[in-house]
């Protein structure tokens, strides 16, 4: 059990440490910057997607089609 908790605990001190450097980091390239990096190699296709995906978890898209209320015999 011992061995257990050291190595968590060595994984979320990697972790918070992998976090604080993206961070760092990420704040010196400011958001444009990071931007450019994430879209730069995308080709159109895939930017389109991530703009619908986007503008779709912003507005809360569709619930889709609503269900027949007609009831089927038994």
């Amino acid at each position: 059990m011992n061995h257990l908790m050291t190595n968590l605990t060595k994984k979320f001190t990697t972790f918070i440490q992998d976090f604080t450097n993206v961070h760092r980091e990420a704040k010196k390239q400011g958001f444009v910057n990071i931007m450019k990096l994430l879209w730069w190699d995308q080709s159109i296709q895939i930017q389109g997607m991530y703009w619908v995906y986007t503008l779709n978890s912003l507005v809360g898209g569709t619930n889709g089609p609503k269900p027949s209320r007609r009831r089927w015999p038994k």
